[in-house]
């Protein structure tokens, strides 16, 4: 499993009224988490734009509320990647607050190439890493 880890505090813009977090904010989280993940893999959506033609578009998502965050909460997102099919990538993302599960789920993304529109094999570099840490895709 790779596996990455990210902290944020809840901002007032996150809540609503009642300063809770608005349930939509959880997906954003998620998308901080694998973007830091992917960052520190070597693969930011920066370097998979610009140097591999490469767009994630998420083709499903799942989220699932088992406590509520709120404003100034210190978050701490655990995002892992479990599975990476040639032409797909599963993030599965655990929030906590305080050392307590409080939201988790996953997206799923396709590897899209936006010149051909079409969906495409992960780079070779992703593929391999992949490999060497849970072998062959």
């Amino acid at each position: 499993m790779i596996t990455d880890i990210t902290n944020l505090i809840v901002r007032y813009a996150d809540t609503d009224q009642m300063k809770i977090v608005y349930y939509a904010e959880y997906l954003k989280y998620f998308e901080e988490g694998r973007s830091n993940l992917l960052k520190n893999l070597g693969f930011s959506y920066t370097t998979l734009e610009s140097v591999y033609g490469i767009h994630l578009p998420v083709i499903e998502a799942h989220v699932k509320y088992l406590k509520s965050a709120r404003f100034e909460d210190n978050l701490t997102i655990k995002t892992f990647i479990n599975s990476l099919q040639k032409k797909i990538i599963r993030f599965d993302s655990e929030i906590y607050n305080n050392r307590i599960l409080i939201v988790k789920g996953y997206c799923l993304h396709a590897f899209y190439n936006s010149i051909s529109n079409k969906v495409v094999s992960a780079p070779i570099k992703l593929q391999n890493l992949f490999e060497k840490k849970f072998g062959k895709l």
